[in-house]
């Protein structure tokens, strides 16, 4: 039995949500890109609080939000 190449199956994938964000429910996954240094001060803060990078970056990006209102 043949296999599709990506070409034979690349018609039939079309993105419903923009590039870079996966929908999961009511949330979005992002991927970002930091500078060395500023994630290793992240996951120390992170782990400081006890809680995960992605929820330390939830609450600045909030927080950020919130002050410009």
């Amino acid at each position: 039995m043949a296999t599709k190449t990506e070409a034979d199956t690349s018609e039939y994938f079309v993105p419903k949500k923009p590039l870079g964000a996966i929908k999961r429910g009511n949330k979005a996954q992002i991927s970002i890109t930091l500078d060395p240094e500023l994630l290793a001060r992240l996951t120390d803060y992170a782990e400081e609080m006890g809680i995960s990078r992605p929820a330390v970056v939830a609450i600045a990006v909030s927080e950020y939000l919130n002050k410009r209102k």
